[in-house]
């Protein structure tokens, strides 16, 4: 599947990132979304990381510090541990144009990338594999299964390697 394919076929209108406020002059600064492992390489101390030490040192260890992560969602699973945690104070969901998943190299998981054993695959094994019919068609929350392939679906996840240019940022 194509992303023109995948845009025909499903009504996306973005996708999100979540960050804390106090990262967001930072990113206009840098002129968008830079991975891990990118604000590393150039000696970038991030205001107030989303992910934790354990996480961060998973994604480094599997190389998913190399790209910036993206979700279907303005809700996360991520994001909510992060304020628990305190790591994030305020919470601003970044929405990405649909766009960026043209970018050479995307990915998509099937579960949080820093899960032992999550995979990462192109748009083409993705639309066989991700249940893009959750995020993107009617679900009924009463009935309970619906309900659970959403709440799976709010975990999976989209990786673009390295930078997203500010130029897909809409509300930044």
């Amino acid at each position: 599947m194509t992303p023109d394919e995948f845009f025909r076929k499903f009504s996306v209108k973005c996708f999100y990132h979540f960050t804390d406020l106090r990262n967001v002059s930072s990113i206009k600064e840098r002129g968008g979304l830079l991975s891990m492992h990118e604000m590393k390489r150039r000696g970038i101390a991030v205001p107030a990381p989303g992910g934790s030490v354990a996480s961060q040192r998973t994604d480094a260890i599997n190389g998913m510090d190399k790209y910036v992560h993206l979700c279907f969602f303005n809700q996360n699973p991520m994001e909510y541990r992060a304020k628990e945690d305190g790591r994030i104070e305020e919470s601003k969901f970044l929405e990405v144009s649909r766009e960026v998943i043209c970018v050479e190299g995307v990915l998509f998981t099937s579960t949080m990338s820093n899960v032992r054993g999550a995979v990462a695959v192109d748009l083409v094994r993705a639309s066989q594999a991700l249940d893009f019919d959750a995020i993107y068609g009617k679900v009924d929350w009463s009935d309970l299964a619906q309900r659970g392939r959403v709440v799976a679906a709010r975990k999976y996840e989209i990786l673009v390697p390295g930078f997203v240019d500010i130029k897909y940022l809409r509300n930044i």
